[in-house]
């Protein structure tokens, strides 16, 4: 049986209830509250806003690496980590 990633204390979730209708999912979880097929999925957390202008993370890190006393090798590589974390970063480019 094909499953999906979502799991439950360490237990995949079966495909076919990963895409079942909230409302059922509802009505089974009431029924069999400790089966964790029925549990509700939870709803991702939202992503980070990105702020403004980029140049505002970039500044924020810089000053934070420098603080650190990061060498210029160790401040490109947070900047470019930091960038890729807030999804400004398109397949390696900016």
């Amino acid at each position: 049986m094909k499953t999906t990633t979502i799991s439950r204390g360490g237990q995949p979730i079966p495909a076919a209830y990963a895409s079942m209708d909230p409302g059922l999912r509802a009505r089974c979880h009431a029924r069999f509250p400790n089966a964790p097929w029925f549990a509700p999925i939870p709803e991702p957390a939202p992503a980070p806003e990105p702020s403004s202008a980029p140049w505002v993370l970039i500044h924020d890190v810089l000053a934070q690496g420098t603080a650190d006393g990061l060498d210029l090798r160790q401040l490109a590589g947070g900047v470019y980590a930091v960038m890729a974390a807030h999804g400004l970063l398109a397949g390696g480019r900016a």
